[in-house]
This record gives C-alpha cells, sequence and structure tokens, in this order.
C-alpha cells in the first residue's frame, strides 16, 4: 500500500507533466521514506511467529500488546493481550508455490479456515486450511486476507480487551492491520531458561567451594607462619 501510493503519486505528477517543483520534490522524498522502511519480511517454514495488532491505540490507552490465538472453549480465532506462556498465541505460518500462506497454531495444532459467518472456526484438517495472502502495509504490518480481511471484533479503537477476528476492511495502524513477529518456539525458550537456572545452581556451588578453599588455605598459612612453642 505505501510504495503502491508513493508510486501512484509521482507517476500522476510525471504523466501530468506537471511544473510544480515542490509537488516533485515531495514526492521524490516520499519514495525515499517506503525504500528506508524496508522491504517486508515474510514468514518462513519451520519456524514460529506471534501475530500482534499493529493498532498503536492499544498501547496508547491500556499499555497492552494485542494479538491472535486459538480460543479452545469457543473453537475459533480470537484476541486478547499477549500471553506469551500461552502457546494458542504461537503459529507456524508455512507458504505454499502459490505465495500464500497456512496458518497452524502450535498449542492446539489446528488450522485457520476460510472465513464462515464472519469468523473463523478453527479447524483439525489440514486440508480445510485456508490459503491466505500477505498484503504489506508499511514497515512491518500486514493485512491478512483470503475472502475477507482478519479485523478485530470489538476493538473500541484501543480501548477494548478481547473479541472475535472477523473481516474488515483497514490500512496502516487501524484494526486490520497485523505485525507478524518471529519468535523461538515456546519450549526451546523455557529449556534455555531452565538450563539457565542450573547453570546459576552450579556457580553457586563452585562459588562456595572455592570460598571454602580459600578459607582453609588462609587458616593453614597462619598456622605454619605460627612460632612454635619449644
Amino acid at each position: 500500500e505505501a510504495l503502491a501510493s508513493a508510486k501512484a503519486t509521482a507517476q500522476g505528477l510525471l504523466d501530468a507533466n506537471s511544473t510544480n517543483i515542490k509537488a516533485l520534490t515531495d514526492a521524490q522524498a516520499g519514495i525515499e521514506a517506503v525504500l528506508k522502511a524496508g522491504t517486508p519480511v515474510l514468514p518462513q517454514a519451520g519456524k514460529y511467529y506471534i501475530i500482534k495488532s499493529a493498532n498503536p491505540s492499544f498501547n496508547e490507552k491500556q499499555g497492552v500488546e494485542m494479538a491472535i490465538y486459538s480460543k479452545a472453549e469457543d473453537g475459533i480465532l480470537f484476541w486478547k493481550a499477549l500471553d506469551g506462556s500461552d502457546k494458542t498465541f504461537y503459529w507456524a505460518i508455512t507458504p505454499n508455490n502459490e505465495g500464500k500462506f497456512v496458518f497452524q497454531n502450535l498449542g492446539d495444532n489446528k488450522y485457520i479456515p476460510a472465513i464462515a459467518d464472519d469468523k473463523y472456526t478453527m479447524t483439525t484438517e489440514e486440508a480445510n486450511a485456508a490459503k491466505f495472502t500477505l498484503t504489506w502495509l508499511d514497515v512491518n504490518q500486514f493485512n491478512i486476507g483470503g475472502n475477507g480481511t482478519m479485523h478485530m471484533y470489538g476493538h473500541g479503537d484501543g480501548a477494548g480487551t478481547s473479541g472475535r477476528i472477523c473481516s474488515w476492511d483497514g490500512g496502516i495502524n487501524s484494526s486490520s492491520a497485523w505485525n507478524i513477529v518471529e519468535v523461538e518456539h515456546p519450549d526451546l525458550a523455557t529449556s534455555k531458561s531452565a538450563l539457565q537456572n542450573k547453570i546459576d545452581e552450579l556457580q553457586e556451588v563452585i562459588d562456595n567451594a572455592n570460598n571454602k578453599i580459600g578459607y582453609y588455605k588462609e587458616t593453614l598459612a597462619t598456622e605454619l607462619e605460627a612460632p612454635v612453642n619449644t
């Protein structure tokens, strides 16, 4: 969207043979800005992601990040405040040879299907998984689409706390814009943390042992230096 808009503005000025130097300069600056923002980083097979809302109003009003998760009790796709310890917020997003993507939840292994009745009812069957398009908006913001654009029902412009994922068009920083953030597998992070705790525990034992050795050395040296009574 940002790239296309910048290009259209500049091309329109050239096609109209514009003599407005400021407009031409501004159009050039607009192209430079979107190029500086970089190109989109798309999901890759074998990696894991969290899908965060790109609407800044949630952080401004509530100081929280909202993200998509698979709501087990309802069996549908929902959003709420991100909980990094909950595996239902983690996704494997696998590209296919058509440039589209399949979303599988790490917590319940279910897939996101095509939208029906303005909601996404999760499925255990890979054959029923929808193939979604990712439309780059700006920096790392995307629309996630297929037969609808994923949108946060009940967002309240940043005042909402949870709701289902429905379909509604929206651009940059809207409740239809998403940051797809690569993360470690949560079990890997847990294993690393547990290992670090054991390393710290071992280091404490080593430090205590070294302190005792130092004490005994110092005591022995003192005794050796003491005068001998005859």
